[in-house]
């Protein structure tokens, strides 16, 4: 096992996939991918870095959807995700999961569906940016509920 807790490899030229092998890295804390010309799905096993806190992969081509494994973040406090082509729902599960949640960055995606309700049980959340996307239905009551907005 890895010893390493940052990877931060921000504002590169690298190509193509983050390779799976990535989910190794189970003390990894902080990765930043953000700014590179980084393509493809993000992969499942990526997930399975359950000690993250942060993850920025804005600024880069993936497409898809979140894959589910990303409901084992429990501990993600910073998530960036914006300017990607990201899309599906972001699935109430995640919501419920990241409970330490306090910024997340998802504009200038695909994303579709209704935003989650549970988006309102996030007590520490001061930074939620869901802009140019294509969300539908109502927005939730519940985002009522988060003081720090």
């Amino acid at each position: 096992m890895s010893n390493l807790e940052i990877l931060d490899l921000y504002n590169n030229s690298f190509e193509g996939e983050i390779p799976s092998s990535i989910g190794q890295l189970q003390n990894l804390r902080e990765l930043d991918l953000h700014s590179n010309q980084l393509n493809s799905s993000i992969p499942f096993e990526l997930g399975f870095c359950s000690n993250l806190t942060y993850l920025a992969l804005a600024d880069n081509s993936f497409s898809g959807e979140l894959p589910l494994s990303f409901s084992n973040l429990t501990k993600i406090s910073k998530l960036g995700i914006s300017e990607n082509n990201l899309s599906g729902e972001i699935s109430s599960d995640f919501i419920t999961n990241w409970t330490q949640l306090v910024s997340l960055q998802a504009q200038f995606n695909l994303f579709t569906g209704k935003i989650p309700p549970e988006i309102g049980l996030l007590k520490n959340l001061n930074i939620l940016f869901l802009f140019d996307n294509n969300f539908t239905g109502p927005i939730p009551m519940e985002i009522g509920n988060l003081e720090n907005l």
